[in-house]
């Protein structure tokens, strides 16, 4: 999700969400980034599997391309 959306999405209770700091529209990163773009997935992915408990809130901690 883009952070603009935190206080949104807090309340809807999702059960995951990896917040990203790309612009809306482009929540995986800029367009031609593969590399960006494969890690913010990977992030995603990997909390799948490391969300234990529902409502878990992770910023992706890369740095913004």
């Amino acid at each position: 999700a883009v952070g603009a959306f935190n206080g949104r999405l807090a309340g809807m209770n999702p059960p995951r969400v990896l917040f990203t700091p790309h612009l809306m529209g482009q929540p995986l990163g800029p367009p031609h980034h593969s590399v960006r773009q494969k890690a913010v997935l990977y992030a995603a992915l990997n909390l799948l599997s490391s969300a234990t408990t529902g409502g878990s809130f992770v910023h992706f901690e890369g740095e913004k391309s």
